[in-house]
């Protein structure tokens, strides 16, 4: 992964779902490299969920409880976790690009960590909450 995103690919990752640091586990802890995105998850109310890992290996948060999705035979259901929380990043860095093409991973990290909300509270280690809301791209 992060050979490839010293190649062009730009990564958002799950931080996972153990309620633990995320640098302790992979592949979130990649998440230090310029261009992959560790994405932890917040709630309706913007508070991280006790289960979403947090800490420094954390590049920004997105919602990630009661996230609609679809069902592997068909149908939508209600999921949630950090890998609900992820595609949110993705998709924005999508966006990002669309419009910046040929930007390095490097520089869509850059765009989407100074376009995140601040939500007002803060992560179990202590940092402000800051929320990807796709910054209009």
């Amino acid at each position: 992964m992060i050979s490839s995103a010293a190649s062009g690919v730009f990564y958002s990752i799950a931080a996972g779902n153990e309620g633990a640091d995320a640098c302790n586990s992979s592949p979130a802890r990649a998440g230090t490299s310029d261009g992959i995105m560790t994405v932890a998850a917040t709630d309706t109310n913007n508070q991280e969920p006790s289960w979403s890992n947090y800490g420094a290996c954390v590049d920004i948060w997105a919602p990630g409880v009661n996230i609609l999705s679809t069902r592997l035979k068909g149908g939508t259901t209600t999921l949630s976790g950090t890998s609900m929380a992820a595609p949110h990043v993705g998709g924005t860095g999508a966006l990002y690009l669309s419009g910046q093409q040929g930007a390095s991973p490097a520089a869509v990290e850059r765009a989407l960590k100074a376009d995140a909300h601040p939500s007002g509270t803060k992560s179990k280690d202590g940092r402000d909450i800051t929320i990807d809301y796709a910054g209009g791209y």
